[in-house]
């Protein structure tokens, strides 16, 4: 499940800047071309992420990654909330 703030990004079109082991939002960034995964963290690599995002129209990447927020819906994450919090209930 991403955090809100990584959902609000997404649905708002805005590429996101990761590390890679962040659960399943690395793969997913990387996957999607959601934004950045940095392989190491420092500010050398992050600049040359930044350029790299500078490089691809801004609006075809806003549309491209909103594209993705469905995934992140109410309609679509409350189900598994669910299922996740009655889990340890029937145990």
């Amino acid at each position: 499940m991403p955090n809100q703030n990584f959902a609000e990004y997404v649905l708002c079109g805005l590429p996101v800047m990761i590390r890679p082991g962040i659960g399943e939002l690395s793969s997913f960034v990387a996957k999607h071309k959601a934004g950045i995964v940095l392989e190491r963290p420092n500010p050398h690599d992050a600049l040359k992420g930044l350029e790299r995002l500078a490089a691809e129209p801004s609006h075809a990447r806003r549309v491209r990654i909103a594209g993705l927020g469905d995934r992140f819906s109410r309609q679509r994450v409350a189900p598994r909330m669910a299922e996740l919090y009655q889990r340890p209930a029937q145990d």
